[in-house]
């Protein structure tokens, strides 16, 4: 029989069947990347600690010998629990379940007790994590284990916060006065013994709610700003709720001491202060868990949920970017998923600021005052004839030119007003072709009737609170590596679409582990350079002129050849782009005159003809043109069909973008579907549902640059 795992004989607890083990060669082999914690790999002998959501598998946490411990890329630690032994399906009726932070912490205090435990696997995971209980096992006790503070010797706010949450007991170790330093069961279970465990679990009561909330709130109101953030940490710990919350509560009290009688002219914009997590942040799990929270609310194309981490993440790095390209959140018609993405960055972005109708002067004004995140929905109702607005829009993409002048004041004297800033638009349709230039477009399409989401509404809180603040802690930590980066752009983009990527690559760079790679197929297939439908007429009208010199293989054509060829391609809009009716010579001539290119006389052989040469081309097809795929000629290849939606299987650009597996489903761009909740929202996922009786995660080794997809096959698992 093999010995314990080092960690557990060194924590003095047994192994359970829930736990497995795995070397961390072998791991690494598996995953195709080395687990690491803190940037120092995990070695030795490693304890596999499955976690789930709802049933299902979500990650698993890797804690070596030492007892470092880091979760899988792809997969949601938020919300996730280990369950030491199999739960019941009843509602609880006579069940105590034990709630703690740590293994070894819940396996010390089910060896002193008998009563089935569950962890959550960080002090902050315990809200979530206990009202999911609570919500499954209605009848149940539950006993929250709290770990002591070391610097002051009291209960972790987490665990005070989850016992209120759930109307829970809360157990609290008790080492005694002169008592050997510890801070959590397992501590007191190797110095104590478990009678003192088990006292300390039959002793757990109610933490019970101290001064009532509102008295709290009118109290901290009185107090000038200097004196009430000296108190706030200690307030809202107190009170069992997050800084942000207080600090929204008191504000409303304030203003209604305050009574200025203004309620008639709007209400006053709040951006509630967030308090960064405590600990440092793995960047690649948490865009991980961004990804998986846009996955779980709405039906997603595929690269979409990795590019609205990054953007999530880049609004919170704002003051490090130079560049701020629009998030265009696009569907050809309604009850598509947009309001509910702009509910989702109402929760995750850095003072989100949503508006519909939004004025030029509204736009800048509020700006300038609070620097916002800008929220646009309804995007179609008012955009496209406000030239006025599009110019502020548009004003805003970099940072030295994001500002516009009025005059202000009875002398009208001329003044600076900002427009630099994160903003998103929604809307159907298309954007208009300057403002589609300076944005990153996810389009949606309607749910079917086959798809489930969760609305964002029956969100818990909880989730959102610890994502937002685990985005302010990274980006707070990262800020100087963010504004000296200058990531690597992949092939095919062009000058506009690499400018617009460069700070999300940027934070996918400094995030690590799969990230890179899958942000760069995601900026390659959202923003890809030849998709026609990402140009405006003129540049879609050059592209497919190339295509025309190239399928017709001569250097010159008459404009009545070129005409009829180019109304001859399908899914084009040259058949009606002249208002309504087909392109004429006129109208041709008049396009081409933007770029110096003139019709002339032109001789071909004994015949003269109206027409064009195609080296009058050249210049433009390399100025506003993505270059042709190697091996594709300009203008002696066969004829090139742009209406296929699907690359060529030899085309190098199209095995770039077929993705790799991370957690066992193709995931090229959405970093990591687990849960097969998560993956039957995506439309494009490979991977089988998993029923509740799971116990395999499948990983994929992430791709070098330019590997293809890696089937099914070939891939090595693991058993849990």
């Amino acid at each position: 029989m093999r010995e314990a795992h080092p960690y557990l004989a060194r924590k003095g607890v047994p192994s359970v069947p829930s736990l497995r083990e795995i070397n961390a060669a072998e791991a690494a082999a598996i995953l195709g990347y080395a687990s690491k914690s803190r940037d120092e790999p995990l070695t030795g002998r490693l304890l596999v600690v499955p976690l789930k959501i709802g049933g299902e598998l979500s990650t698993v946490e890797l804690i070596d010998e030492a007892g470092r411990q880091s979760a899988l890329y792809g997969g949601a630690k938020a919300g996730g629990h280990w369950a030491a032994q199999p739960l019941p399906d009843s509602e609880g009726a006579g069940l105590t379940l034990l709630i703690g932070e740590g293994v070894a912490t819940v396996l010390s205090a089910i060896e002193a007790t008998g009563y089935p435990g569950i962890a959550a696997l960080s002090c902050s995971n315990l809200p979530a994590v206990a009202r999911e209980m609570r919500e499954r096992f209605p009848a149940a006790v539950l006993v929250i284990l709290a770990d002591l503070v070391r610097a002051t010797g009291e209960p972790d706010p987490h665990a005070i916060e989850a016992a209120r949450a759930i109307g829970g007991r809360l157990a609290v170790p008790d080492f005694g006065e002169n008592g050997p330093d510890g801070s959590d069961f397992n501590d007191l279970h190797r110095a104590r013994g478990a009678e003192s465990v088990r006292g300390c679990v039959e002793r757990a009561t109610s933490p019970g709610g101290g001064e009532d909330p509102q008295d709290a709130v009118a109290r901290l109101a009185t107090l000038s700003p200097i004196e009430y953030d000296r108190v706030r940490q200690t307030e809202s710990d107190a009170l069992g709720v997050r800084v942000t919350t207080l600090d929204a509560e008191v504000e409303k009290a304030r203003r209604k001491m305050v009574g200025d009688g203004n309620d008639s002219q709007g209400e006053a914009v709040l951006f509630p202060e967030i308090e960064p997590w405590p600990e440092p942040v793995d960047g690649a799990e948490l865009l991980t868990d961004l990804a998986a929270k846009y996955r779980r609310h709405v039906v997603l194309p595929e690269h979409a949920p990795a590019a609205l981490a990054l953007w999530t993440l880049f609004t919170h790095a704002i003051p490090a970017v130079n560049v701020a390209p629009i998030l265009a959140i696009t569907s050809p018609e309604k009850r598509c998923g947009k309001s509910a993405v702009i509910a989702l960055l109402r929760h995750l972005a850095r003072r989100p600021l949503p508006s519909a109708n939004i004025s030029a002067p509204a736009l800048f004004r509020s700006v300038e005052a609070w620097s916002p995140t800008l929220l646009i929905d309804e995007g179609d109702t008012f955009l496209r004839n406000n030239d006025e607005l599009r110019g502020v829009l548009n004003s805003g993409h970099t940072r030295d030119s994001a500002f516009v002048i009025r005059t202000v004041g009875e002398d009208h004297e001329p003044r600076r007003f900002s427009t630099w800033g994160a903003k998103t638009i929604a809307l159907i349709g298309k954007l208009p072709d300057t403002l589609a230039d300076r944005s990153i477009e996810v389009r949606l399409k309607r749910k079917l009737a086959s798809e489930s989401v969760e609305k964002v509404r029956h969100a818990d809180p909880d989730l959102f609170s610890s994502l937002v603040r685990r985005c302010a802690r990274w980006t707070a930590d990262h800020i100087d590596e963010i504004r000296a980066a200058r990531p690597s752009m992949p092939d095919g983009l062009h000058d506009r679409a690499e400018d617009n990527w460069e700070p999300l690559l940027a934070i996918a760079d400094l995030a690590g582990g799969p990230c890179p790679e899958q942000a760069r197929g995601a900026a390659l297939a959202l923003s890809g350079g030849d998709d026609a439908e990402n140009h405006n007429i003129r540049v879609q009208l050059l592209a497919d002129i190339r295509d025309v010199f190239a399928s017709t293989q001569r250097d010159r054509l008459p404009t009545v050849e070129l005409i009829a060829e180019l109304s001859a391609m399908e899914e084009r809009p040259w058949c009606e782009a002249n208002r309504g009716r087909p392109i004429s010579a006129r109208w041709l001539a008049a396009r081409l005159r933007a770029f110096g290119i003139t019709v002339g006389a032109k001789r071909s052989g004994e015949t003269v003809f109206k027409g064009y040469k195609r080296d009058q081309f050249n210049d433009a097809f390399k100025r506003y043109l993505p270059p042709l795929p190697p091996g594709e000629p300009a203008s002696d290849s066969a004829p090139s069909d742009r209406s296929q939606d699907t690359p060529s299987p030899t085309d190098p650009l199209a095995e770039r973008l077929r993705g790799y597996n991370v957690g066992g489903a193709r995931v090229a761009a959405d970093f990591g579907k687990v849960t097969s909740q998560e993956r039957n929202r995506s439309e494009n996922a490979t991977e089988p549902s998993c029923g509740a009786g799971c116990n395999r995660v499948t990983a994929g080794k992430p791709p070098q640059r330019g590997e293809g997809y890696e089937p099914d096959g070939d891939r090595e698992s693991f058993e849990l």
